[in-house]
């Protein structure tokens, strides 16, 4: 998996997610999966971290890196995007992405009681 750190000061890190940062992250709080599915941000701020503290390219602790960072983001290969919105029933072309396809119509809304 690779993350790519935005700095506040405008630098940026490409980081190959190590196997031990991984580890860590699923020996406290379960399936790595699970976590990105949530939406929540931490999991790659964990993971970035980590990563960067075992490989000696930051000293700071987590939240002391983390008010330097502007961003991180998920390098995807696009070839593995595109396979998972396929797996969730998405069609991606070059023109248009509909983030709703393949998901079921809303259920009608049932009248108010009185």
């Amino acid at each position: 998996m690779r993350l790519r750190v935005n700095y506040i000061d405008g630098t940026e890190a490409d980081i190959s997610v190590s196997a031990s940062a991984r580890h860590l992250w699923e020996q406290d709080h379960g399936p790595l999966f699970d976590s990105m599915r949530s939406g929540r941000s931490d999991w790659a701020h964990y993971l970035a971290h980590t990563t960067l503290l075992r490989s000696g390219r930051t000293a700071l602790e987590l939240l002391d890196w983390l008010d330097t960072v502007a961003s991180v983001q998920w390098a995807m290969p696009e070839s593995k995007l595109r396979a998972l919105a396929e797996s969730v029933g998405v069609r991606l072309d070059d023109d248009e992405v509909d983030p709703t396809e393949g998901q079921e119509p809303p259920a009608a809304a049932s009248p108010p009681s009185l």
